[in-house]
């Protein structure tokens, strides 16, 4: 008798909730069930434990929400499986389910989008940055450049109105189908002033912007070697450069982080540099090729 007048309390809750299950509800649990069965989300649901879940296949564009409950009450006998009511999907959703599917399609994972600035896109937001000719190793190499930056990424799109309506779209999407605090993967590729670049990302719509570590690309996308980001000996082999800008920063990015460096300097229209490990001494050697 307890049991049942728990489901009827549950099922009265969401004849409530149902007229508009999606609207910007920040307690949803989001879960992705790329690629599952219906019968299977609901499994997925269930087995989430209690509250309310939204489960999303962003391969078809299916999302499904339900409501869970019974597992904080006695334990469930043998047999018995707890309460997962189906809510009505909110107005609209099977449209913006339609546009999570696009997104899949072109960036390969769910709910993720990027989009890419220039440097210039940033400088009306901040002055500081005129005057001053940047790369991707002075970013990465200076923390405060990276913060400031991080915090005017959201007003810097707008002054790209490509990079901006793709943004628009992807946050409406994920705001009516989940809310604001759904788990999102949502990455800005900074293009800087040398044509090297950097990537700034947050994890839900309504965080911030934050420097993804290890993201740095020399103008010819080779990585920036960058302090903290990875182990020393895996800037081992052979490194290109047509550029001097990019070379300076090479040299600066390797002595940055200990390595031992040779011959530096510049050279040629094409300059090449040997990196080698030597375990023994627990030291990367860098040497230019004259």
């Amino acid at each position: 008798m307890e049991r049942a007048f728990r489901l009827l309390v549950a099922m009265a809750i969401s004849a409530c909730c149902a007229l508009y299950a999606g609207d910007a509800r920040a307690d949803w649990n989001v879960i992705d069930c790329t690629g599952c069965p219906e019968w299977q989300m609901r499994d997925t649901a269930m087995y989430a434990g209690d509250g309310p879940h939204a489960v999303f296949d962003a391969a078809n564009g299916v999302v499904k929400y339900y409501q869970v409950n019974g597992w904080n009450d006695s334990p469930i006998e043998f047999g018995q499986e707890p309460e997962v009511i189906e809510w009505a999907p909110p107005p609209g959703a099977s449209q913006w389910a339609g546009v999570m599917r696009e997104y899949y399609q072109v960036y390969g994972t769910p709910l993720a989008m990027s989009s890419e600035i220039h440097i210039n896109d940033v400088r009306p937001n901040y002055p500081d940055l005129y005057g001053q000719t940047l790369t991707a190793y002075d970013v990465a190499s200076d923390i405060n450049l990276k913060a400031g930056i991080a915090a005017r990424v959201e007003n810097s799109l707008t002054a790209n109105a490509a990079a901006q309506s793709v943004l628009n779209r992807f946050t409406d999407m994920v705001q009516n189908l989940f809310g604001g605090n759904a788990p999102v993967n949502m990455t800005v590729k900074l293009r800087l002033d040398d044509g090297s670049s950097v990537e700034f990302k947050k994890d839900s719509v309504s965080s911030s912007y934050y420097y993804v570590r290890g993201s740095a690309r020399f103008s010819n996308g080779s990585v920036v070697p960058e302090l903290g980001a990875r182990d020393k000996s895996e800037y081992t082999g052979q490194w290109v450069f047509n550029s001097s800008t990019s070379l300076d920063d090479f040299w600066a990015a390797m002595n940055d982080i200990g390595a031992t460096l040779h011959n530096v300097g510049g050279g040629s229209e094409m300059t090449i540099i040997v990196c080698y490990w030597r375990p023994t001494e627990g030291e990367l050697h860098c040497t230019r090729q004259l």
